[in-house]
Order: C-alpha cells, then structure tokens, then sequence
C-alpha cells in the first residue's frame, strides 16, 4: 500500500505537463502555429475565436502565415491523479520573425493525457492586453492533496457553473479579462454583473480534484461572451481557480 501511495504522488510531479508546454511552444516558433497547434490539440479540442470552436478544425482551415506567437509557462497546476492539469502564461506576436512583437497577452491552456500517454491540449484561451511581460524563468505550481475519484463530470460542478456565482471563487482565483494583464484574488470579480450561465462543455481529472466548465453567459441587456472556468475541489467544495471571458461583439 505504501509503494503505490508513492507511485501515485510521483504520478501529480507537474514537471511533465511543464514540459509538454515548453514544447508546444517551442513547435510554434519553429515549426509555425498552425502546425503546433494541430500537433498539440487533442481531438475535439476547443478554442475560442471569441466563441468555442473546434480547434483542429479552425487550424487546419487558416491560411498560412509568417506571424511568430511564441509563449511561456508562469503558472502550472495539475491533479492528484497525474493526467490532467493547466498551463497559462504571457504569450507575443511578431509580424515576422526577427520583427519586435506587436501584440501581447496572457493565455490559459487545459491540458489532459491521452490513451498514448502524450500530454494533449483540450481547450485553449488568452486574452489581448498592451504589457509586454516576460517568460518567468521559474514556473510556480502548487501540490494538490489526494481527493476522491470520480470518473465523470460530477452533477455537483455542472449545477456550481449554471449558478455561478461570488461565493464559487477561491480566494486565489485568476481573472482573465481583455485590456489588462490578469488579476488575482476575489476582489477583482467583486463588482462583475451576475450572469446567467450556458455550459456547453466540461471534464475533470480522474481524481476529481481538478475541472473545467466552457460556455456562454448572457449579463443583464444581453452582453454576451464565452468564459472558460477552472475549478477546484478543495475541504470538500468545488471553487473557481481561473475565470476566463471574452466579450462577444458580433
């Protein structure tokens, strides 16, 4: 019992995950981004354009492009369980290669492991915003403790996304928002309006300690955007660690 209680906390070190998102970024410098991101997204992943789409379908549709988006890890988080986790980051855009980047801002990337064992991209976001702001040399990732296991999206972290609300968020939640770098803590969603939730897709670690939720929410006189939400499961209650939303202006 001791030697697979070891395995298993050796199964949640984030350095792989780390890994695979160094890599990915990499592939996207050299290799270009429509070629990274079909190699990196998993089968059905989403990404949002500012609405969710297919994202192999989007990629393999673009016209080529001599734009470099390049990107770092500042931030990785992974289940209990080993096989799912989030990576996000400040990313840039140059025009051409060996040009100054002309457009920043943060992404957030939900990342599974797939039958073959390969860390693969579920759902990807970022948000634009003026500040250049560097790769950090060290990526911060937090230990998860052990929770229960759950095969399936649990009924509980669908009914906390369609009524979301202030008192779902951890007290260190991520908020990313178009305009300005991301914030932290549950004072920058103190003043958001209340809206009403539409879950289109969800999926969480095999440990049930770490989830997703996407979709669209409607704010009062019909403001629209697509969200992506990360959720935590900590003392026995689900909290939102990342809240992500893009304005929808068509």
């Amino acid at each position: 019992m001791i030697f697979a209680l070891a395995l298993l906390a050796a199964s949640a070190d984030p350095a792989s995950l780390i890994t695979a998102e160094r890599a990915f970024a990499r592939a996207s410098v050299e290799n270009g981004m429509m070629v990274a991101f079909l190699e990196y997204l998993a089968e059905g992943a989403i990404v949002f354009r500012p609405r969710p789409v297919d994202g192999r379908k989007f990629y393999a549709q673009r016209e080529p492009s001599d734009a470099v988006l390049s990107w770092g890890p500042a931030f990785a988080e992974i289940a209990h369980s080993g096989d799912f986790g989030y990576t996000t980051g400040p990313w840039e855009l140059r025009p051409k290669p060996g040009e100054e980047p002309k457009s920043f801002g943060h992404y957030v990337s939900v990342w599974k492991k797939q039958k073959d064992g390969k860390w693969r991209v579920v759902v990807d976001g970022g948000i634009s915003h003026p500040a250049r702001i560097a790769v950090p040399a060290q990526v911060a990732a937090p230990a998860h403790p052990g929770q229960r296991r759950a095969g399936v999206v649990s009924a509980e972290l669908l009914a906390f996304d369609s009524d979301y609300a202030y008192g779902h968020f951890a007290d260190d939640v991520r908020v990313y928002r178009a305009g300005a770098p991301p914030a932290q803590g549950k004072a920058a969603l103190a003043n958001e309006p209340r809206v009403l939730s539409k879950t289109a897709g969800a999926d969480m670690a095999s440990s049930g300690d770490l989830g997703y939720t996407y979709g669209i929410a409607e704010a009062a006189g019909g403001t629209l955007s697509s969200y992506l939400r990360i959720w935590r499961r900590a003392g026995g209650r689900w909290r939102v660690a990342l809240d992500l939303a893009l304005e929808i202006k068509e």
